[in-house]
């Protein structure tokens, strides 16, 4: 659990713990009741008011805590998808050196995405299929290097990271 939601968890149990106790004197109030005098009514309102309070606050606690982790996990799949797709994006670049003749490792001349995608459709390694797959991928590409990962849901990474690795081993068994 990261510091930030166990403080933001701590804020919130103590500021549930007041609520509650002010909850509490208020109903004592509102039924007439005093703080000295306490009749059996209102302090069985209060006591309900107060048990009440409670079990909303610590139920409230428990779901905001299994949505953080839940977001948490999502940005977590997220992330390894995006690195997984950049990674395999680069060694399709690679083979495409390869390709072309030139050496795979060097880096003074550097192979576009869309050079990459002519270059398989013109070798005949991929069909137009497979191009509108890299196409999706590169579209997932752009939206994590100009920082906006947040417009992508894991269904559309691990789509565009699965096609780029089905299209890495089409060309690399070619």
């Amino acid at each position: 659990m990261s510091p930030r939601t166990r403080a933001s968890r701590a804020v919130y149990i103590i500021g549930s713990a007041i609520l509650v106790v002010g909850t509490s004197i208020l109903v004592n109030f509102a039924t007439g009741a005093s703080l000295e005098k306490w009749d059996s009514a209102a302090s069985l309102v209060s006591i309900l008011a107060a048990v009440a309070g409670f079990v909303g606050a610590t139920a409230t606690v428990f779901f905001s805590e299994r949505a953080a982790n839940a977001a948490e996990e999502a940005d977590n799949v997220k992330n390894r998808l995006a690195i997984q797709l950049l990674n395999t994006l680069s060694d399709m670049e690679r083979e495409v050196r390869k390709i072309e003749g030139l050496n795979p490792e060097r880096t003074d001349r550097i192979i576009s995405l869309r050079e990459i995608g002519k270059t398989m459709i013109a070798t005949q390694n991929w069909n137009t299929h497979d191009r509108i797959g890299f196409d999706l991928a590169i579209r997932a590409r752009n939206s994590i290097v100009h920082n906006d990962l947040d417009s992508l849901d894991v269904i559309d990474l691990t789509y565009a990271s699965e096609k780029a690795e089905q299209l890495l081993q089409k060309m690399r068994h070619k």
